[in-house]
């Protein structure tokens, strides 16, 4: 039980620093955009 409650855990904090690097990702790759635009 201790042990799944920590591979989730892990899995949890994995899928957060994913989602938070993409959204870095997405809001350089509009930036760029952006900036062709004007």
């Amino acid at each position: 039980m201790s042990i799944n409650l920590v591979i989730s855990k892990i899995c949890c904090n994995f899928k957060v620093l994913i989602y938070k690097q993409l959204q870095t990702k997405i809001a350089m790759i509009t930036e760029d955009k952006v900036t062709e635009i004007f």
